[in-house]
């Protein structure tokens, strides 16, 4: 086995109407229409799979391609999963999502038939108008929920937070959130589709797109005390940096910054994934080469061989917990 470069499944008009352009003007996305909404790096999602995109199996689903290769390429860590386990997007938010939420694994299984969702955003291109929904600002409950939902005054409810470049923010299933408008950045998640919106700004409850009955019966109506994720330390090493963003139940997630190269190994408790936000260069090793630049990803399988990044890269690397 060997690493190879993914090319992602992108949602556009007409489907994902809130999308901004940076995807295709920045991130060389390319995609038969004006805006990308979204961009699915890493993906074995029925509902869009990333393509591989090196190799001999050039063209072929992510899904297939596990498929072929055996499950084993996804490590140990995988091994209690039915499925493929993360999905890692670009989100590119012209306007602002609806308040949502999603299930966790218990009511997502029974009811939606997938996992549930838990995810986190990375904020690597923030602005001054960089925020984001998430989380009640206090405890509330079903009853109260429902008197500002019916009177459109949801908000009221829900923590508005500034994000800046270098934030990572986790969103645990039940807890109701939003993205909103100018807003940039990578999110990693469970391998899972579902979504429950509750509230879009002003339209009324009950509107086509709004699965409220759902929602309510997954809200976590506690306050969310720490929006942020206290991540470690930047660490030096030769040629490069590195910070721990975050370790849950289903990712682990590191930030790495190489200004020359950086020598990595592949472990068998887990595949990686390499997802580059700036930057131009090689990951070379024994026997192959893959050329990337900003906006590319690469897909390390489990195993025991030694790799390198040659040039500049800064992005995120996520294993399966």
């Amino acid at each position: 086995m060997e690493p190879i470069k993914l090319k992602a499944a992108l949602m556009g008009l007409p489907y994902w109407p809130l999308g901004g352009t940076k995807l295709k003007e920045e991130f060389h996305k390319e995609l038969d229409s004006e805006t990308i909404a979204q961009s699915w790096e890493l993906s074995a999602h029925e509902f869009g799979q990333s393509l591989v995109d090196s190799g001999p199996d050039q063209g072929m689903k992510l899904g297939d391609y596990v498929q072929k290769h055996g499950f084993q390429i996804l490590g140990t860590n995988s091994q209690k999963y039915d499925r493929f386990p993360l999905l890692i997007k670009f989100l590119d938010n012209k306007k602002n999502l609806f308040i949502q939420v999603h299930p966790d694994d218990e009511y997502a299984f029974r009811v939606e038939h997938e996992p549930g969702k838990m995810e986190m955003y990375y904020f690597f291109e923030a602005d001054d108008n960089s925020y984001i929904y998430v989380g009640f600002n206090k405890d509330t409950n079903e009853e109260e929920f429902i008197n500002k939902l019916v009177a459109g005054e949801v908000l009221d409810l829900v923590n508005k937070v500034k994000v800046n470049n270098g934030d990572a923010v986790l969103v645990p299933a039940g807890t109701i959130h939003a993205l909103c408008a100018g807003t940039f950045c990578i999110e990693i998640q469970q391998n899972s589709n579902t979504t429950y919106n509750l509230w879009n700004f002003g339209e009324k409850p009950g509107h086509r797109g709004f699965q409220i009955k759902k929602a309510l019966d997954v809200l976590n109506y506690h306050k969310l005390e720490k929006p942020f994720i206290e991540q470690g330390p930047i660490v030096s090493h030769d040629g490069y940096t590195t910070r721990h963003v975050v370790s849950t139940k289903y990712f682990d997630i590191t930030r790495i910054d190489v200004q020359t190269k950086a020598i990595l190994k592949a472990n068998k408790e887990s595949f990686a994934h390499l997802l580059c936000y700036d930057g131009e260069g090689s990951i070379i090793w024994d026997g192959g080469i893959i050329n990337y630049r900003k906006g590319d990803s690469i897909f390390i399988p489990a195993s025991d061989f030694a790799y390198e990044i040659n040039g500049t890269f800064k992005g995120l690397i996520s294993e399966a917990r």
